[in-house]
């Protein structure tokens, strides 16, 4: 029997509630080889799990409506349980541990940061390539946040397929962690995957929609927003958009490269893809013909509006004006 991704969000949270009563229940230390040099107390991998829960429970909306419907107050009971540090890996040389988001992230002939992050920090800076022919090097950016020149790097070259498209194309690389391009193969060191910060992130915006503000920016204020990257303290005079923006630029830039699937998760439900895009996979095919079912795709115009794929009125702000495509 097919599962909606509602029913199985929920199993999942009521797995984590097992798991965190086990916890609380018990004295114990987790296993060297678990997590890959950190082994955690009962208490602290009670901290992961609840840090889960939070998270699933914020990434599993399809849309800024079924965001809005999320229970708040139990996404903020979850987070005040959270990580209060930081969840990190030793890497062993790529022999089994490596996290490659972070690797490809900054492999200089592989990724580039999307010029719609670099102009969250420069807003005179291009958010989009509108040109089809060679495009032209927009100079390199500049802002307030310290986080542009320590993270990100510009590069002389862009090395993606112009046959493909230059509404894609970036000058810039991430370049937080340079030791651990891919490149190198031999990356040993302690990386952080879950940052502490992610779990404030989750907090400060669960405050914010039950009526703290104030508990949300004095979290702001304390974060990296201001610590690394020296921007100005947000007053109690700032609106409720404009602490809820600076948790999402919060999330986008600090967070870059950690964890898995944030800055998709969270652009999904505030209705911020791109037209078109596939918001969930379909199940898999060798599934499907196990079960006698019809194949089917998501994406484009495929599925519902809104549910599977985004809608005709979705997009990050501004992105359809310097779309050559649309």
């Amino acid at each position: 029997e097919w599962k909606t991704y509602a029913e199985v969000g929920a199993a999942a949270i009521g797995y984590l509630d097992k798991a965190i009563a086990a916890c609380n229940a018990a004295s114990f230390i987790t296993p060297e080889g678990w997590i890959r040099g950190t082994t955690l107390t009962s208490d602290e991998l009670a901290e992961l799990c609840n840090f889960y829960a939070a998270k699933f429970m914020i990434s599993n909306p399809r849309n800024a409506t079924e965001n809005a419907a999320i229970d708040w107050n139990a996404v903020k009971a979850y987070a005040q349980n959270g990580l209060d540090y930081d969840l990190t890996i030793e890497f062993d040389g790529y022999e089994t541990w490596l996290g490659q988001i972070m690797a490809f992230a900054q492999l200089e002939g592989w990724m580039r940061v999307d010029m719609r992050v670099i102009n969250m920090m420069d807003q005179n800076y291009p958010s989009r390539w509108n040109v089809n022919g060679v495009p032209p090097d927009p100079a390199t950016a500049t802002s307030a946040d310290a986080r542009l020149l320590t993270d990100f790097l510009k590069l002389g070259t862009v090395p993606h397929r112009p046959e493909r498209g230059y509404y894609h194309f970036s000058y810039y690389g991430y370049w937080r962690y340079p030791e651990i391009q891919i490149e190198t193969q031999a990356v040993t060191g302690r990386y952080p995957v879950y940052p502490k910060s992610e779990n404030d992130y989750m907090l400060a915006e669960a405050l914010l929609r039950t009526g703290d503000k104030t508990g949300a920016i004095n979290i702001l204020n304390a974060s990296p927003r201001v610590t690394r990257g020296g921007l100005d303290q947000l007053t109690g005079t700032a609106t409720d958009t404009e602490v809820l923006n600076a948790i999402f630029y919060e999330r986008t830039i600090e967070l870059f490269s950690h964890s898995l699937g944030t800055e998709f998760f969270d652009m999904r439900r505030r209705n911020y893809l791109q037209p078109g895009t596939l918001l969930h996979f379909p199940i898999p095919g060798k599934e499907l013909e196990t079960l006698g079912e019809a194949y089917y795709s998501l994406g484009g115009s495929f599925g519902t509006s809104g549910v599977d794929y985004a809608g005709s009125d979705w997009g990050w702000p501004g992105w359809d004006v310097q779309n050559p495509y649309k």
